[in-house]
């Protein structure tokens, strides 16, 4: 499950280097051939083009891109993701993958926070068998699980790990775990240094796990404390320094706390994921983009600047 992606450059010019057994696990969705037209079409007859390119049309590759054909602009088109937060506790999870897939959205983010009661299938023994099924319905509407979200904070470790696991048998990428905001005796965490002390150590324990189930671990910028500062959680990234965590920059967090959307240049690491909602600045209110007060505009130019390029996840309830 680690090969899998969606983009894909061929082997050896296409013609040698990997076995089909390889493409099969990557399982791309678009193809580069760094290739002349002599390789692709094996002019001289002894080259493996023509079986890795029956290869490639047996995956059903949506896409490929050859370098023979000229310079080409490949636009990379970030989904649009909407929450299972936006429904009721205990909302069959069925059910919300159809509503959501008949109104347009490209991918699921998995609520785990809502599946905090007794007799939920998410805190069950056969929890990995409800995900499988989930997956597969989702999967035959055409609206994947992209990312999820972990009950309480990166100190529950068994939350935590039952959500990361949870989200590796969905298939989605990402999961936002809150960042550790308040000391044993429930008062917040106001120095940077301790919330980077306490949070790096929560991660690291669970990279382990994250790295073996292919899932990315992402922090989140909160509402109170050091968690409030994006800069914070992007140093936090920082200093856990792995493939395996990245942060989320959650738009409507950050303007209730008065940061301005170019706190994202700010950072000096990118977001991974963006969640998106708006609010009027004095609370979390969770509305339509345009319901409130936040400056669209001088948000998109930030992504911009950062050259983000991920999903947008709205959590507007």
């Amino acid at each position: 499950g680690l090969l899998r992606c969606d983009y894909c450059k061929m082997a050896h010019h296409g013609q040698d280097g990997v076995g089909q057994n390889f493409y099969e696990a990557v399982a791309p969705s678009v193809c580069l051939w760094p290739t002349p037209t002599w390789v692709y079409e094996n002019t001289n007859g002894n080259l493996k083009t023509f079986e890795t390119r029956a290869w490639v049309e047996e995956l059903g590759v949506e896409r490929e891109y050859k370098s023979f054909e000229g310079s080409q602009v490949i636009p990379m088109i970030p989904r649009i993701v909407t929450t299972t937060d936006v429904f009721e506790e205990g909302y069959p999870a069925e059910r919300a993958a159809e509503r959501l897939a008949s109104l347009g959205y490209e991918g699921i983010d998995m609520g785990f926070d809502y599946w905090l009661f007794d007799g939920s299938p998410f805190l069950g023994e056969d929890y990995l068998t409800w995900a499988q099924s989930l997956r597969e319905h989702a999967d035959a509407l055409g609206i994947p699980y992209t990312h999820a979200h972990a009950p309480a904070e990166a100190d529950h470790y068994d939350y935590a790990v039952r959500s990361i696991r949870a989200a590796a048998v969905l298939g989605a990428r990402y999961l936002v775990v809150h960042p550790v905001f308040r000391n044993a005796n429930g008062g917040t965490i106001n120095s940077r240094l301790r919330f980077l002390s306490v949070n790096a150590a929560a991660i690291k324990k669970l990279l382990p796990v994250a790295q073996e189930c292919g899932v990315v671990l992402l922090s989140e910028n909160l509402l109170s404390g050091a968690s409030a500062d994006p800069r914070v959680i992007a140093d936090l990234v920082k200093q856990v320094d792995s493939p395996w965590f990245g942060w989320c920059f959650a738009v409507g967090h950050a303007h209730c706390q008065g940061y301005a959307p170019d706190v994202l240049t700010q950072c000096g690491v990118a977001p991974l994921s963006v969640h998106i909602q708006d609010n009027d600045g004095a609370g979390d209110g969770h509305l339509i983009p345009g319901d409130g007060a936040i400056d669209w505009d001088a948000f998109l130019n930030a992504l911009r600047s950062v050259h983000y390029l991920g999903d947008c996840v709205l959590e507007a309830h």
